[in-house]
């Protein structure tokens, strides 16, 4: 007899980034990610503090804004990747990079 099968989902690789700063709006942007089916962006004020969701988009949205920073701060930027299971569940892959912006 067999056993009863089971699926499996590998995870994507961790998206490249870059972030760009004008006006005290940082762009954060990647390179698409073969396989993805989402991205969250995550923020903080501190490289090695907590980082919060600031944004999940679709799989062909490459880039988003974060508006309002505020002068003489700076802000870290990381990204990751997500695939969806059969029930919906997110598969992460690892985060980005941290990239930052100081506003100036």
């Amino acid at each position: 007899d067999y056993s009863d099968a089971k699926s499996m989902f590998t995870k994507t690789a961790a998206p490249k980034i870059n972030v760009v700063l004008k006006n005290r709006t940082a762009k954060i942007s990647w390179a698409k990610v073969t396989g993805a089916q989402g991205y969250e962006i995550y923020m903080s004020t501190s490289k090695s503090g907590t980082y919060k969701k600031i944004k999940a988009v679709g799989s062909t949205k490459l880039s988003s804004s974060k508006t309002g920073l505020v002068k003489g701060k700076k802000y870290y930027f990381k990204v990751r990747s997500y695939t969806k299971t059969g029930t919906g569940a997110k598969v992460y892959s690892g985060y980005s990079s941290v990239s930052s912006v100081k506003v100036k």
